[in-house]
């Protein structure tokens, strides 16, 4: 494996695309998960069909929660790939490859082009990386323009210190850090901000040396954000002035303090932590340790390693405290993470890597194994139900060979060719995540509300499916909803909302499926009180109508809806388990 020890230019290429290419394969497998993933869609199919760019809506309704950074960007991952999983997944995976890509970069310029491959290898399959990319979530591109930011940041303070760039280089550094700031505004609000400062802020701390943060024009460079970042925020407020106590108070005070829906256990993230470096977490704290001391004893190298480790832990704190914890919120640390592994494996004396080599070998396979021994076992158990997934035979059994592999490698291989143990392991793992890919495909419907209803919006009459237009007001309409005037069969939800629902069945059309007696979702305290909820009765009129409807709902509240109606309701597709079972049901 010399080409890891003295790597080429065209080595780095080959090795960079190997590296990519997974994040993209099997991108559209499986359906849209809800609820996160159906919201985040179809907010951007309904930008993108009623061509308004300015108002984030969901449902027809407007929607605020998020600033419109991600919407902008599945809009037009739809728009060049087509309305389905594959292109609303799309920005997320070129954000991944994004991030893998300034990972090598800053690896190369912090330890050299052996530290950059080794960090882009271990971050595109690191467990929570990889399912980030694959998933529609600002917390990935996040990520990437926070990457982009602290990079940025970190070769303008290489300039400022070394004085050896062409004049004005560090200028257009200074500038990328800004602009990067500014968009990972606009995509998920201030925690952008907060995770820059922090790792800037504990980096000039650690080094005791705060020139940089004199010589950044912060007030400019303020500016400059506040410029990009703020005249959405500003627009929507001064369109409905209720929304500055809902960011204010209610997405920022309340989140952090209450968590408000997403409210965990302090202690959250160091459980989620160790899972989302899988299968890298044994070497994460070695390198930690390393670097650690590294930084403490000074010398070449301990500023890199003071930057890295504060990118981490302060971010980390904050989120800790944070009242409000999910997985996805540790993506911007996986990047130091990955860094601080990488550059630890490319200064590895070569006798030194194959003494540890067998040790973390054998680690790495017995922390490996069990996950692999558990699949064959779930397989089994739902073949019974799903005989598909007897086709995950094949991805399994190449996950033990390649474990195998990485572990007779670390054995047999003399000092010079250590290296082959790394990418027998990265082999191993990448085999492994997308296996759990194909599992995610296979057993979509089986997440509980965390689900894709693909199976069912498959079976709907999609060509011929009639919705709701959309409305461009920003404020409720009295009344029931009214349907598009042209022929076709009704579609409707019942006591039921899946996002995904609108995305698959209405596709480029400016429509949506209306909800009966679910919540209409206006998130301005007077709108919502102003909306008109339909519920039982305005269904039922519409199932007696002349038109056959076509109803996804929960199979509990058939028998009501046939009694009222007094029509026959034929149950065309079912999926999911037990409570969370929804049928598609049509009328005559």
């Amino acid at each position: 494996m010399r080409f890891l020890l003295e790597p080429t230019r065209r080595t780095i290429v080959l090795a960079l695309g190997a590296m990519l290419f997974p994040l993209f394969l099997q991108l559209g497998s499986r359906g849209l998960n809800e609820p996160d993933e159906g919201r985040y869609a179809e907010m951007g199919r309904e930008m993108l069909v009623t061509g308004d760019w300015l108002v984030p809506r969901l449902n027809g309704v407007p929607h605020y929660a998020k600033p419109p950074w991600i919407y902008w960007c599945v809009a037009v991952g739809l728009r060049v790939a087509g309305i389905h999983e594959w292109g609303a997944r799309l920005p997320s995976a070129l954000a991944a490859s994004a991030t893998v890509l300034l990972v090598f970069m800053l690896g190369r310029r912090m330890a050299g082009a052996r530290a950059g491959l080794f960090s882009a290898a271990v971050l595109s399959t690191m467990l929570l990386f990889f399912a980030g990319g694959r998933l529609i979530t600002p917390d990935m591109m996040l990520t990437a323009l926070v990457t982009l930011a602290l990079g940025c940041f970190w070769r303008w303070r290489e300039i400022v210190h070394g004085n050896a760039a062409p004049h004005g280089a560090g200028r257009f550094w200074r500038l990328g850090f800004y602009l990067a700031l500014a968009f990972a505004f606009l995509n998920k609000g201030p925690v952008g901000l907060a995770i820059a400062g922090l790792t800037i802020l504990g980096f000039c701390a650690a080094t005791r040396d705060f020139r940089a943060l004199r010589k950044m024009n912060l007030l400019r460079g303020l500016v400059l954000l506040a410029f990009i970042a703020l005249p959405w925020f500003l627009l929507m407020i001064w369109l409905n002035p209720d929304l500055a106590d809902f960011y204010l108070r209610g997405e920022i005070r309340d989140r952090v303090l209450s968590g408000r829906g997403r409210a965990k256990a302090w202690y959250y993230f160091l459980i989620i932590l160790p899972i989302a470096c899988w299968p890298w977490t044994f070497l994460a704290f070695p390198a930690a340790r390393r670097h650690w001391t590294r930084w403490r004893t000074g010398g070449e190298g301990s500023a890199a390693s003071a930057f890295l480790l504060s990118w981490v832990l302060l971010p980390f704190a904050m989120f800790t405290l944070s009242g409000s914890k999910l997985p996805t919120y540790l993506l911007p640390l996986m990047p130091p993470i990955s860094l601080l592994i990488g550059a630890w494996l490319a200064e590895m004396r070569p006798e030194r890597a194959a003494a540890f080599a067998p040790s973390w070998a054998r680690r790495a396979t017995w922390a490996f194994l069990p996950l692999v021994a558990l699949t064959p076992w779930f397989i089994l158990q739902r073949a019974f139900h799903q005989p598909s997934l007897l086709w995950l035979a094949p991805f399994v059994l190449a996950a033990l060979w390649a474990a195998t592999a990485a572990f007779a490698t670390a054995r047999v291989s003399p000092p010079a060719r250590a290296p082959a143990t790394f990418v027998a392991w990265w082999i191993c793992a990448a085999l492994f995540l997308q296996s759990l890919v194909l599992l995610a495909a296979r057993t979509e419907t089986l997440f509980g509300h965390n689900s894709s209803w693909r199976s069912l919006t498959a079976a709907a009459p999609r060509a011929r499916a009639v919705g709701v237009p959309i409305s461009l007001d920003l404020h409720p309409r009295e009344g029931p909803p009214s349907f598009a005037a042209r022929d076709g069969d009704l579609v409707a939800m019942y006591e039921c909302a899946f996002h995904s629902g609108s995305f698959a069945v209405m596709n480029d059309r400016a429509e949506v499926i209306p909800r009966y007696g679910s919540d209409t979702l206006w998130e301005i305290a007077r709108d919502r009180d102003a909306a008109v909820k339909p519920g039982r009765a305005e269904l039922v009129a519409l199932l007696r109508g002349p038109r056959r409807v076509w109803i996804f709902t929960r199979p509990q509240y058939l028998d009501e809806l046939r009694r009222d109606a007094g029509v026959p309701l034929e149950i065309v597709a079912t999926a999911g388990a037990e409570k969370h079972r929804v049928v598609l049901v049509r009328s005559r």
